[in-house]
């Protein structure tokens, strides 16, 4: 769920990017069922990542803003968002954070390759509250 990670490719913009034949940014999501809310469907954020040189320009916003409003509008069975991010990733969280969503707890060794191992989960209403 970490904003930037994963990113799809490198290198500098080029002309073919600014006329839109290169994806610069990516959202994977999955819907899941949660057996912590009764067997009810959430949305799980797999990742968001934009392109070095195209961040801090709203995409990872809008490409978060268009994945929940497909969901809002499609899949009112769905009432929540979560996703993992690695607690050292203060970025991530501040950036989910604004959108609303809200550290519900810590998971410890959830990473298995990486230091440090932690990850908060955040979690989103998608039926109309905030939090979970």
């Amino acid at each position: 769920g970490d904003p930037g990670e994963g990113d799809p490719g490198e290198g500098d913009p080029g002309e073919g990017d600014r006329r839109g034949t290169r994806p610069v940014g990516a959202v994977a999501c999955r819907l899941e069922k949660a057996p912590d809310l009764g067997g009810q469907v959430l949305l799980y954020i797999i990742t968001i990542g934009v392109l070095a040189p195209y961040r801090n320009a709203g995409l990872g916003a809008a490409l978060l803003e268009k994945a929940l409003g497909t969901v809002r509008e499609f899949l009112p069975e769905v009432v929540l968002a979560r996703l993992h991010v690695q607690v050292s990733n203060t970025d991530a969280i501040r950036f989910y954070e604004k959108h609303g969503f809200k550290v519900v707890e810590t998971v410890e060794n959830y990473y298995l390759r990486t230091e440090p191992r932690h990850a908060v989960v955040l979690e989103l209403s998608l039926a109309g509250g905030d939090g979970r």
